[in-house]
This record gives C-alpha cells, structure tokens and sequence, in this order.
C-alpha cells in the first residue's frame, strides 16, 4: 500500500512541477503581435507567392499587368508589400511599358504603388515610338493616372544616346517625361 501512495504523491509532484514549468515558460514568450505605426497589431490577412493580377480598364481592356514572387496585404492600413514587382503598362495601338523593382508597397485605397530599389522603365521600339530604358530607384506610380515620378537620379539609355538627370516625372499613357534638375546627356549624331 505504501508503494501505492509513493506512486501517486511522486504523479502529483511531477505534474505539479510541469505546471510551474509551463506558468514560468508561458510568462517569458513574448505573444503580442507586433504594432502598427498607429499602435495597432499589424496582421496579414492574406498572403500571395508566384502571383499575377491584371487590371482592366473602362473597356474591359487590360490596363496593366502585375507579376512578383510574393505579396503581403496587412488589413490594418489596406497596403501590401511586394517582393520583386514587375508590371506591365499597356497602351492601346503602341508599345506596353516594362516596370521592374526589387520591392514595392501598394496603397490599396488610393492605388499608389511605390517601387523601391533598382527601378527599370522600358518600352521596345514601336510603330510610333522608339525604345528606351530608363533606371533609377524609389518611383512613385499612381495607377490609376498611369504616372510615374522620382526626386532621384535617372538614367535614360535610347537610339540617340544616353540622359541623365535628378528628378523626372512621367506620363506613362502618352509616354511623356520631363526631367527636373541637372539635365545632360550625351548624343550620337547618325
């Protein structure tokens, strides 16, 4: 019987030190989500890898085309983050624009996507128009306007040479830029 009883306290004393374990385990792991900028919890609510939406115009016509890795939508400001865009700007009867980054954060409500890092703008040569690539980094782009700007350095590669400038804005429906500060370029005379 004494057997018996040493069984059970020697349970009772395990379980209760598991308790303790667990109670002084629980109190020391951080469970708060981390906060927003307005000291909110910032929660994902959905998540997209490997991912394509197009967006249609009035038409019914597609009025751009995005392609990343991977997309966050955090539901407490109605943003995403994106891992590598790369959109597509269609222009009915001339040559779609080619927009590349290494990351960029979407404003849903407003439909604002800021490129950041290593930013490619580029059209092939067209009916209409020839070719360019531009590069720079953190470009704003209003999507709905198809409109683009950036108070950084750009560099501009075309069929007459190279510009360069600080500060450009653009008008991705009829494909026109103007820069801001320092303009040069150089040019070949064919």
């Amino acid at each position: 019987m004494s057997l018996l009883v040493d069984r059970r306290l020697l349970a009772a004393l395990a379980a209760a030190v598991i308790a303790a374990l667990s109670w002084w385990l629980a109190s020391k792991v951080e469970t708060t989500p981390p906060q927003a900028a307005g000291g909110g919890p910032r929660v994902v609510d959905y998540y997209l890898k490997n991912f394509t939406l197009t967006a249609m115009d009035a038409d019914g016509q597609p009025g751009h085309r995005l392609v990343a890795e991977s997309l966050q939508h955090y539901a407490d400001d109605d943003t995403a983050e994106i891992d590598r865009p790369h959109m597509t700007v269609f222009r009915r009867g001339e040559t779609p624009w080619l927009v590349t980054a290494t990351a960029g954060r979407l404003s849903m409500p407003d439909e604002i996507l800021r490129l950041q890092g290593n930013v490619r703008i580029a059209r092939d040569d067209g009916p209409n128009n020839a070719g360019l690539e531009l590069q720079t980094r953190d470009v704003t782009v209003r999507l709905n306007d198809e409109y683009a700007e950036t108070a950084q350095p750009v560099t501009i590669h075309h069929q007459q040479g190279v510009t360069e400038a600080i500060g450009m804005t653009a008008n991705l429906r009829d494909g026109h830029f103007e820069l801001l500060q320092q303009v040069r370029g150089t040019y070949v005379l064919q």
